[in-house]
């Protein structure tokens, strides 16, 4: 429900590879606790950065976050 934990996820991810790399292997353990909408959950795990930008999120923080490249493509 709150942007603020989609962002804190982001930023985790963004300082925390090992975090990253279990949001990417197994998102429902990564994202277990943090009180997020289920478009949201939906938005982090399918890499929509369009969505993400129109739920309050900046495009060069999903970026930062090594997810997702400027163009929106899932980075591997």
């Amino acid at each position: 429900m709150s942007t603020q934990s989609l962002i804190e996820v982001l930023r985790r991810a963004g300082d925390d590879p090992a975090y990253r790399q279990l949001l990417e292997s197994d998102p429902d353990a990564a994202l277990h606790g943090y009180d997020l909408m289920p478009n949201q959950r939906d938005a982090l795990i399918a890499g929509d950065v369009a969505e993400l930008e129109q739920m309050g999120v900046p495009p060069e923080l999903s970026t930062a976050a090594g997810l997702y490249n400027r163009e929106g493509e899932r980075l591997t």
